[in-house]
């Protein structure tokens, strides 16, 4: 018996970038099971279905906790940092 793993035959793990706009914290790494501990009893029963079929790139905003979630690349994980949007920064000359 014979085993091999494929890079094409791993599915990517679900990971996002959670962010509370106009809030002071920070951004945070999660993985699907954070936001399914977070929501499972969430009254909007259509959330969870919504998190799980996201593309990397694309965001999900969750208006009563105030949530921005981004999916992002799997690479996140293996110690990458968070991206964050800086405030654009002026000097007076």
């Amino acid at each position: 018996m014979t085993w091999t793993n494929k890079a094409k035959d791993i599915q990517e793990k679900h990971m996002f970038v959670a962010r509370w706009p106009g809030e002071d914290y920070s951004p945070e790494l999660w993985t699907f099971q954070d936001v399914n501990a977070d929501f499972e009893d969430h009254e909007d029963t259509e959330f969870i279905p919504l998190v799980i079929t996201m593309e990397v790139g694309e965001t999900l905003y969750e208006e009563e906790s105030n949530l921005l979630l981004e999916r992002v690349h799997a690479s996140h994980s293996l110690g990458n940092k968070i991206p964050y949007e800086e405030e654009d920064s002026f000097e007076e000359v």
